[in-house]
């Protein structure tokens, strides 16, 4: 049947073999899968020189950021590129509440600054990439259903990667440690600290609320 063939290519298609270099992963909540996350985290951890991450809705749980932190301590040079500005306002306050912890372990940020950012990709040392629909947040992680292709190709990454390194420089601006200190006020740090707070109890409730409909 239609169904039946669906599934078998579905199936065929999430397999790496010597002749095919793309695979299609999925975080499922309704599965139990969390096969993004663990390619993001299989990248952050053996990366060894250099990594772009675009994200429109970044906020990476405890051991996203640890692995960031290790890899920019093992000199991997880290691009980070968010949005400046953002459709749902919030989010983007707790995102700036990390900016912080980001620019005290030497990794750079940038700012979309053309439109709200929607990008979900990543190149890490001109090897490894990937497309698709997964943020780095709790709620791609275990509440929602993602999909990516992960292409482990040396020539696509490096254009990849040359073409987003072309964005940076054209449409973004850097985030430095010294312009972000002088506008935390108390005010700007209390606002972002309520908002990542917020954010985060949202994310456990959806995840809670879909793990109870499983």
């Amino acid at each position: 049947s239609r169904k039946e063939r669906s599934r078998e290519t579905a199936h065929n298609i999430s397999v790496y073999d010597d002749n095919v270099k793309v695979k299609v992963i999925q975080n499922n909540w309704y599965r139990n899968k969390i096969e993004i996350l663990k390619s993001y985290r299989s990248a952050l951890k053996h990366s060894q020189d250099r990594m772009i991450i675009f994200s429109g809705y970044f906020l990476p749980g405890r051991n996203e950021r640890r692995l960031l932190r290790n890899a920019s301590n093992r000199g991997v040079d880290i691009k980070i590129v968010l949005s400046a500005e953002s459709d749902t306002p919030v989010f983007k306050r707790a995102t700036r509440f990390l900016y912080d912890f980001i620019l005290r372990n030497n990794i750079r940020i940038y700012e979309y600054i053309p439109s709200n950012l929607h990008a979900k990709v990543a190149t890490v040392d001109g090897n490894w990439s990937t497309i698709g629909s997964y943020n780095m947040n709790h709620l791609s992680d275990y509440g929602s259903v993602e999909m990516n292709a992960d292409i482990l190709d040396s020539q696509f990454a490096k254009q990849f990667e040359e073409h987003l390194r072309q964005i940076i420089d054209k449409d973004c601006r850097q985030v430095t440690f010294v312009e972000y200190t002088q506008r935390k006020t108390w005010l700007f740090q209390l606002s972002d600290w309520l908002s990542y707070q917020m954010i985060r109890i949202l994310m456990r409730l959806m995840f809670l609320l879909t793990a109870k409909h499983k």
